[in-house]
């Protein structure tokens, strides 16, 4: 597979209100722009705008081309993508990776037009349509095309690289990594995974046929290749990094590889001044060398699923990450808890290969309105999705301070985090020892 960027050339033009699926691509397309590249955010005049818009961009093709993808690492928040007049996939959710496959009559052409139809207004159906966090919409992380023959990893499952990897430690300390390939048109494929300690060569290496899992044991592990051969010719290869440890917590606190471990962190957004939710990844890592700067050990990537170069960055630093989807006001519409487990699995899949990331978050603040059986059923499917995707991480909530501990919300997942503000919005910082001295009594 090759990926290639399309961060320049792109055409961008507000729209007129109204709803999203109503939009006519003609008018769209007639919509008169501007020049931009991307990453991009539908700010005006560096402020927020919520509302519709239209991203542009033609496509030269190339006669080798067999498949191709369109790879959006994000489009904040719903967007519907056409190739040409063809509507060729969209996504609801503006902070998960996901692809939509070029048509074939399109790659017969000398070149073929994306055009992206965005929106970032609220939407009750779609999370966060409520928080204290700002959706400045576009298309804020790179696009690439992704390029590869007839048989190839399944890039469109759940926008992943076809390739779940995961990761135990057993009793005497060796990882266990397990792959899962998803693949297409490779019923005579044969699989092969390369596990690389450093470039010089191999530690470990093995073939397996397609139909089932692969297992591997290994004392530590940092780069995993899969390649994809028929009768011997390589036609694909994906790449990911992935690491080995044993996270565990209960009444006693935190163990990480058997040994207690205090959490010292922050909670990180990823927008940032002047270049809003489209940073840079120097920009993220800027952000980690003043988290590494404070001594801190953790991290929350608050309230969403961020780009990779956060969860890269908590892997190179040996940062413990808390990732979360962006559920903060839960209602009963079944559209909006469809939503949750969309982005929750789009958030495992594509991110379970991270070391890292020690839970998965199923919802923030959700009590702000009210605490209702609706929401304990929604937060107990979600967090039954969560362990059935990810057996081997804890699952995470936070509540705020109005949940009084014997709420059910605090009994659903394995971690439990309270936002409380003693001496910021309420009370004093001397409450804090008497109010976590009383829930821990309760709990």
């Amino acid at each position: 597979m090759l990926r290639q960027p399309i961060l320049d050339r792109w055409q961008f033009a507000r729209l007129t209100d109204g709803d999203l699926n109503e939009i006519c691509l003609a008018d769209a397309l007639n919509a008169r722009g501007e020049s931009i590249s991307l990453p991009h955010t539908m700010a005006k005049d560096g402020q927020p705008w919520r509302g519709n818009a239209v991203y542009r961009r033609l496509i030269q093709t190339d006669p080798r081309w067999k498949n191709v993808f369109v790879e959006f690492e994000a489009v904040d928040q719903c967007c519907r993508v056409f190739i040409d007049d063809i509507e060729a996939g969209g996504h609801r959710g503006g902070y998960s990776r996901f692809r939509v496959q070029v048509p074939r009559e399109a790659l017969q052409k000398p070149a073929f037009e994306i055009a992206v139809l965005v929106t970032n207004a609220v939407n009750e159906h779609v999370s966060p349509h409520f928080g204290d966090f700002t959706v400045y919409g576009g298309i804020p992380r790179p696009v690439h095309l992704l390029i590869c023959g007839e048989t190839h990893f399944d890039y469109l499952y759940h926008g992943t690289d076809g390739l779940i990897l995961r990761t135990a430690v057993d009793a005497a300390g060796n990882g266990i990594l397990t792959a899962e390939p998803h693949l297409i048109n490779a019923s005579c494929a044969l699989l092969t995974l390369s596990v690389w300690e450093d470039q010089a060569r191999p530690i470990a290496l093995k073939s397996a046929s397609i139909s089932e899992p692969t297992q591997l044991i290994l004392p530590k592990v940092y780069t995993v290749e899969a390649d994809l051969t028929v009768d011997g010719q390589a036609v694909d290869s994906v790449t990911l990094k992935t690491g080995f440890r044993r996270i565990e917590a209960d009444g006693r606190g935190l163990r990480l590889n058997g040994q207690p471990c205090f959490l010292r962190g922050v909670a990180k957004h990823q927008d940032r001044a002047k270049a809003l939710t489209a940073v840079a990844p120097e920009q993220i890592a800027q952000d980690f060398d003043l988290i590494d700067e404070i001594g801190a050990n953790a991290v929350r990537l608050s309230h969403y699923q961020h780009s990779q170069a956060a969860y890269d960055a908590c892997d190179k630093r040996g940062i413990l990450c808390w990732a979360e989807i962006p559920m903060l006001k839960m209602t009963e519409d079944e559209a909006l808890q469809e939503n949750a487990r969309q982005q929750l699995t789009e958030l495992i899949w594509q991110n379970i290969h991270h070391p890292s990331v020690y839970c998965w978050g199923i919802q923030n603040e959700i009590a702000m309105f009210r605490d209702a059986p609706f929401m304990h059923e929604a937060c107990r499917a979600l967090n039954d999705l969560a362990h059935r995707l990810d057996p081997g991480r804890l699952t995470a909530c936070a509540n705020l301070y109005p949940v009084p501990p014997e709420s059910k919300l605090n009994g659903i997942t394995d971690l439990v985090g309270y936002n409380i503000y003693f001496g910021w919005y309420y009370g004093e910082r001397q409450d804090y020892g008497p109010y976590l001295d009383q829930m821990h009594a309760a709990r």
